[in-house]
């Protein structure tokens, strides 16, 4: 089997990348990067991230870059913003999807766990998946942030992403919590999502 795994600076991504691997899934690391909603610096980080993890499982692969602060620049200008990480995390579903239908992948792989962020409550989880063209696995859906932690501790991954670096400057002081379909599908109207998902497709990085 192939997956695509969703991979970014922080804690929780490399982990599920970490698991699903263990599951002898061939794993392709992506990342969307948000400059210059987010530092350069992201980026270089997520590579030493993905090399640590390479080291501990064959399965996975060389991480993929798709250029992101383009989509985001869209959102932000032209929809809600307290739609915006909604907005966010569809694009980079249906973008990897996309992805991932062209290289053979069977399903993606996200580091959501259940209600940590606005963008991992049960409502926006089901309303950013229904933008994935395919099937997505939360390796960590169940697990608490001490249990994650830990987990990343063990495979020498925790260090390197509690590193300090830029926060995404798109994310809204009170972003949506529970958002509605209908609402984030007539937002979407706002902006040329076939183009901006073409772009990103076309400038992806190895």
């Amino acid at each position: 089997m192939k997956c695509i795994s969703l991979i970014s600076g922080g804690i929780d991504s490399p982990v599920a990348t970490y698991l699903i691997a263990k599951k002898n899934v061939e794993t392709v690391p992506v990342f969307f990067d948000n400059y210059p909603f987010s530092g350069r610096e992201k980026k270089d980080l997520v590579y030493e991230i993905v090399e640590v993890l390479k080291e501990k499982d064959s399965n996975i692969k060389d991480l993929i870059v798709f250029p992101h602060g383009e989509n985001l620049n869209a959102f932000v200008s032209s929809c809600k913003r307290r739609f915006a990480c909604v907005l966010c995390k569809r694009m980079m579903f249906r973008i990897a999807s996309t992805y991932g239908k062209k290289i053979g992948a069977d399903f993606l792989v996200t580091g959501d766990s259940l209600a940590q962020v606005a963008s991992q409550t049960l409502q926006n989880i089901y309303v950013t998946e229904r933008a994935s063209l395919l099937p997505i696995v939360r390796p960590l859906i169940g697990l608490d942030k001490i249990e994650i932690e830990e987990m990343a501790k063990r495979i020498g991954t925790f260090e390197l992403s509690t590193r300090p670096t830029i926060c995404c400057t798109a994310v809204p002081d009170k972003p949506a919590t529970s958002a509605n379909l209908d609402e984030i599908e007539e937002e979407e109207k706002e902006v040329d999502v076939e183009r901006l998902v073409g772009y990103s497709l076309k400038h992806i990085k190895k």
